[in-house]
């Protein structure tokens, strides 16, 4: 999880079937197939019936195969570790594209997933989960991160962000700590 939150790197079926974060892989050919035959299911058993129909064979798995270096990586205790480690792995192979991203995607971003995974307890309930990426979305989109991230990609479409802090190596605990400290906060609206 740390790898995909922290760099953005997007898998694929095999990945996610191998991860266990799917049961079920259905070509996207077969979505609107899919979705009709699940619109008619009357019960979880009718539902398990039909994905396990149109669960076909997933692509071979890319990341999953290449788990020692993900651990190698992303295993680190601490985020300055994490980037530390993907800097020494930026000419090998797939770790390259890990550590482009920790150096280029916005650090405080970077760093608030790697602090939500690592340093939080999991949340009690779906709702506690849902108010506190409420609470950390507005607050974020507060930043001026968030603008400089919509200078550079949608208005002068020049994708050079001038992120502040600048790196990941500029922001510690106690700048995390603040992000996601809530208390004060109005409610998610209903």
């Amino acid at each position: 999880a740390l790898m995909m939150g922290m760099t953005g790197t997007m898998i694929g079926a095999g990945d996610a079937l191998s991860w266990q974060i799917a049961d079920y892989h259905c070509p996207a050919e077969m979505f609107d197939e899919l979705t009709d035959a699940l619109s008619e299911a009357a019960d979880r058993p009718a539902i398990e019936a039909i994905l396990a129909a149109y669960h076909k064979p997933a692509p071979a798995p890319h990341f999953a195969l290449m788990k020692p270096e993900i651990d190698q990586i992303f295993g680190c205790k601490s985020l300055h570790d994490i980037a530390k480690q993907a800097e020494r792995h930026a000419n090998q192979g797939g770790e390259a594209s890990w550590h482009q991203a920790l150096s280029h995607k916005c650090p405080m971003s970077i760093a608030a997933f790697w602090y939500m995974m690592t340093c939080l307890p999991v949340p009690a309930s779906n709702e506690e989960a849902i108010l506190r990426d409420y609470y950390l979305a507005v607050k974020m989109t507060k930043r001026p991160d968030f603008v400089e991230g919509v200078r550079a990609v949608l208005i002068d479409k020049d994708n050079a962000p001038r992120w502040a802090p600048e790196t990941v190596f500029e922001i510690n605990n106690n700048r995390l700590v603040d992000l996601f400290d809530f208390a004060g906060m109005k409610p998610l609206p209903e």
